[in-house]
C-alpha cells in the first residue's frame, strides 16, 4: 500500500491555507472542514451559552475576544460561530448546523442554537481589517470599515455619502423613485445598483435627484456639490446598526459582527485601540441587541500592555471584551489529525500492525529529548502517520520561532504555509512528499525545511548550501544540517 492511498479524504484536495472571515470560500465546505476540538467545544458552548442567557437577561456582555497562536484557527472559529448563529440555508434545504452536526455530536451546542435561532434570530456581519479593500485610509477609526461591510451586507452602497442618501430616500419612501431617475441618468445603461460604487456615482445621484426634484435640486450637480459626509462616531454606528437590521434585517433581531486581526490593527496605536474601546462601549449598550467578536493573535491584556502612554483609559479597554477565547497550539495537533491525517479503517489497522511490530525500536528511535518530552500512544502515531507525534509541535515552535525574530516575510505567520497545509504537503507535494512511497516511510525534518526555505535566514541558508556543495544535496550531511537550520531557534530544543 501507498502512503497516498491510506487516508480517508483525498490527501491532494485543496486546503485553504489561511481562512479569513470575509473571504469567499464555500460555506458548507468549511463547515465540513472544520474540526472541533474538546477545548473548541468547550468554548463554543461557553460563548453561545452568554448570548442565550443575554435573550431573557440582557447585559452588556455582549463582545467576544478571541486569541490564540497563530494559525490556531481564530479567524475559523469566528466564522463558524457566525455561521451557526445566522444559520443560513446553504442549499439542498439545508442549514449551517444541518452540515455542522452531520460531522459533530455537541448536544449542549445544539440545544443553545436551537433556543437562539427560535427566540433571537441573527443577522451576521463579516470582515477582515488585514485586507486592504475593507480599511480605505491608513489609521481610520475602526468604526469605519465595519460600518462599510454592515452597508455592504444590508444591500446599501459602502460609500458612506451614498448610504446616507440611500438612508434618507428609503425612509421617505423615495428611493425606488431615485433609481428610476437614475436609469433615465444612464439612459438605461446602468441601474443605481451596478453604478454606485464607481468614482462617477457621486455626479451621477446627484444628476438623478435634479430629475426627481428639481425644486430642491435646482442643477445636476446641486447635491454633489453641497452634501458632506456624515460624522461617523461610535455611538451613532451603534444606532444606525440597530436603525438598518429593523429596516432590512428581516426577522432578524440582532447584528453579530465577526471582525478579523483587529490586534494586528490596532497594535501600536493607542488611538486605534482607543477607538475600538469606544465602539465596543457603544455595542455593549445595546445590551445584546448588537454583538462584537474579534480575533487577534495576542490576548487583550498582551495588547494592553504593549502600548504605551493613557495607561489608565487603555485599562479599561479590558474591561470592554468580558469574553474571552484563547485557542491553544495543541488544538492545531489534534486538527491536523482529523482534517488531513484521517485515515481509513484498513489502513489505520494495518499502521497500527506496524507500529505493534516495531514498538520498542520506535519508542526509542522516535522520542524528542527536549524539556518539552512527552509520551506518545499507538493512538497518537496512527493519527499522525506519516509524521512522528512530536513533529507537529517542533513545527510550531520552529516557524513560531522564525516569526518571532521580525526578519520573515509577511506571509509569515499562515498566510503560505500553515501547520494544516505544512503537513498536507509532507505527503501530497510532488518534490518532497511521501505519497508514492511504501506504507512504513516516516517524514524527516529535512523535507520540512525545504518546504520552509522561504522562512529560513539567509545566513543559515547560506550554511546548508555549502555543506550541500561539499557533500552533496542527498547527502546525510546535508539534511542533518537541514533540520539544525529549522530548528535553530527553537527553545525547547537546544542545540
Amino acid at each position: 500500500m501507498k502512503i497516498k492511498d491510506i487516508f480517508r479524504r483525498d490527501i491532494t484536495r485543496r486546503i485553504e491555507e489561511v481562512v479569513k472571515v470575509d473571504a469567499d470560500f464555500t460555506i458548507v465546505d468549511e463547515i465540513e472542514e472544520y474540526v472541533v476540538t474538546d477545548h473548541i467545544a468547550d468554548e463554543l458552548e461557553e460563548v453561545l451559552n452568554v448570548y442565550q442567557e443575554t435573550i431573557l437577561s440582557p447585559s452588556e456582555a455582549t463582545t467576544v475576544w478571541i486569541s490564540g497562536f497563530f494559525r490556531s484557527g481564530k479567524s475559523s472559529f469566528a466564522k463558524i460561530l457566525g455561521y451557526l448563529l445566522e444559520n443560513p440555508k446553504l442549499g439542498d434545504d439545508k442549514t449551517a448546523t444541518d452540515y455542522f452536526f452531520a460531522h459533530h455530536e455537541l448536544p449542549g451546542v445544539r440545544a443553545l442554537l436551537n433556543t437562539v435561532h427560535a427566540q433571537a434570530p441573527t443577522k451576521a456581519v463579516y470582515l477582515d481589517l488585514s485586507q486592504s479593500t475593507n480599511v480605505l485610509k491608513e489609521g481610520e477609526p475602526v468604526v469605519l470599515p465595519v460600518y462599510r461591510a454592515l452597508l455592504d451586507t444590508l444591500g446599501y452602497a459602502r460609500d458612506v455619502t451614498l448610504a446616507e442618501l440611500e438612508y434618507t430616500l428609503e425612509g421617505d419612501g423615495h428611493l425606488d423613485d431615485f433609481e428610476r431617475a437614475f436609469l433615465e441618468v444612464t439612459e438605461g445603461a446602468w441601474t443605481w445598483e451596478q453604478r454606485r460604487d464607481v468614482s462617477f456615482a457621486k455626479n451621477e445621484a446627484s444628476h438623478a435627484l435634479h430629475l426627481l426634484d428639481p425644486e430642491t435640486f435646482p442643477n445636476p450637480d446641486s447635491w454633489s456639490r453641497s452634501v458632506d459626509q456624515p460624522g461617523i462616531t461610535a455611538n451613532w454606528f451603534a444606532d444606525r446598526a440597530v436603525e438598518l437590521l429593523e429596516r432590512r434585517g428581516g426577522a432578524a433581531s440582532r447584528l453579530v459582527f465577526v471582525v478579523d486581526e483587529v490586534g494586528q490593527y490596532v497594535s501600536r496605536s493607542v488611538d486605534r485601540m482607543l477607538n475600538l474601546q469606544g465602539l465596543a462601549q457603544a455595542i455593549q449598550k445595546k445590551r445584546g441587541r448588537l454583538w462584537l467578536v474579534v480575533t487577534s493573535q495576542e490576548r487583550l491584556n498582551d495588547v494592553v500592555d504593549s502600548l504605551e502612554g493613557r495607561q489608565v483609559e487603555l485599562a479599561r479597554a479590558i474591561d470592554r471584551f468580558p469574553i474571552r477565547v484563547d485557542l491553544l497550539p495543541s488544538d492545531i495537533d489534534e486538527v491536523a489529525g482529523k482534517r488531513v491525517l484521517e485515515k481509513t479503517a484498513d489502513a489505520a489497522k494495518k499502521i497500527q500492525r506496524l507500529y505493534d511490530k516495531h514498538r520498542n525500536r520506535l519508542s526509542t528511535s522516535i522520542r524528542l529529548e527536549s524539556e518539552r518530552e512527552s509520551e506518545f500512544s499507538a493512538d497518537d502515531f496512527v493519527r499522525l502517520y506519516p509524521l512522528v507525534p512530536y513533529q507537529v509541535q517542533l513545527l510550531i515552535d520552529a516557524v513560531s520561532a522564525r516569526r518571532a525574530q521580525g526578519g520573515a516575510p509577511r506571509t509569515m505567520g499562515g498566510s503560505n504555509r500553515t501547520i494544516i497545509k505544512h503537513a498536507q504537503q509532507l505527503v501530497a507535494h510532488p518534490k518532497v512528499g511521501l505519497a508514492d512511497e511504501d506504507l512504513g516511510a516516516l517524514v524527516t525534518l529535512d523535507r520540512s525545511y525545504d518546504l520552509l526555505e522561504e522562512v529560513i535566514p539567509t545566513s543559515w541558508r547560506s550554511e546548508v548550501d555549502q555543506v550541500a556543495d561539499s557533500f552533496g544535496a542527498d547527502a546525510l550531511e546535508t539534511r542533518i544540517m537541514k533540520v539544525v537550520a529549522l530548528c535553530d531557534e527553537v527553545p525547547a530544543v537546544p542545540l
